[in-house]
């Protein structure tokens, strides 16, 4: 799955800020660090070779796939009920159906199968290279309800980086469990961007290529990461106060916003 998404960069213009939940989460943590985007946002992202917390939320989560050994060569259907723990637990049970309605379909077990092996596996597919200094920025984003990939995983994920000097950056979400993508996150954004929190961090990643007057690149890609705990990363920094409206910010953003969006790609988040 990860060489598929490979080919399709190799032909892009420029590297890509890459959004991967669960599984894709992943799998743009592996693109990443072959250096092939520009940035990553990992969401609720799935276990990676190393990480060795196991919580019983995310074996319970599992058991529907882990039950049954054949089905790491079939797709399998989770149950309404079982939707409801693994991804609805943190909204009403309701909203949970509803979603449940929406958007399941039937999914590969192997890739669980795969991950569950990952530190028993010298070749695993779950492996990722944490300890490149040059790749872009990282962002890990997570819920604090999430019950298929709690947060002692995503925590655990981050000190797989603690020997690069590359960006890597976590934000969490209390209230969110899995589903965080499908409960509308842009308001939860927009909502986390005007709270009032001195504990609060703004990670903004900014896609562009700037020129020579020549037109020719100056480099290969730029990627700014800011935050309001202002810790020094080797970047360009764009300061975002607490409280300030995700509309103030976009317009400070002004050019550079603009730049991005013709030149690169641009993703902002803030919480």
């Amino acid at each position: 799955m990860t060489s598929h998404y490979a080919a399709i960069i190799a032909d892009l213009p420029a590297k890509p800020i890459l959004i991967g939940h669960s599984f894709g989460g992943m799998i743009a943590e592996k693109l990443l660090g072959q250096d092939l985007a520009a940035a990553a946002i990992a969401i609720d992202a799935a276990q990676i070779k190393g990480v060795l917390p196991l919580p019983l939320s995310s074996l319970r989560s599992t058991l529907p796939v882990f039950r049954n050994p054949a089905n790491k060569h079939l797709a399998v259907s989770l149950t309404a009920e079982q939707f409801r723990y693994s991804f609805g637990n943190a909204i009403d049970p309701g909203e949970s159906d509803t979603l449940y309605e929406r958007w399941t379909i039937p999914a590969p077990g192997r890739p669980l199968f795969e991950a569950a092996a990952a530190n028993f596996s010298l070749h695993s597919p779950a492996k990722v290279n944490t300890t490149i200094d040059n790749r872009g920025p990282l962002l890990l984003i997570m819920g604090g309800q999430d019950h298929t990939v709690p947060e002692a995983i995503t925590k655990a994920t981050l000190k797989q980086y603690r020997h690069s000097h590359a960006v890597s950056d976590l934000i969490e979400f209390p209230d969110r469990g899995h589903s965080l993508i499908i409960v509308g996150p842009l308001r939860t954004l927009v909502r986390a961007g005007r709270a009032e929190s001195t504990s609060a961090v703004a990670a903004i990643f900014l896609g562009c290529q700037p020129t020579e007057p020549s037109g020719a690149p100056s480099q290969r890609h730029c990627v700014a990461s800011c935050a309001l705990r202002n810790a020094d990363c080797g970047r360009r920094w764009l300061r975002v106060r607490a409280g300030e409206p995700w509309r103030a910010v976009l317009r400070r953003l002004g050019p550079l916003a603009r730049w991005g969006s013709g030149g690169g790609n641009g993703w902002i988040s803030v919480s």
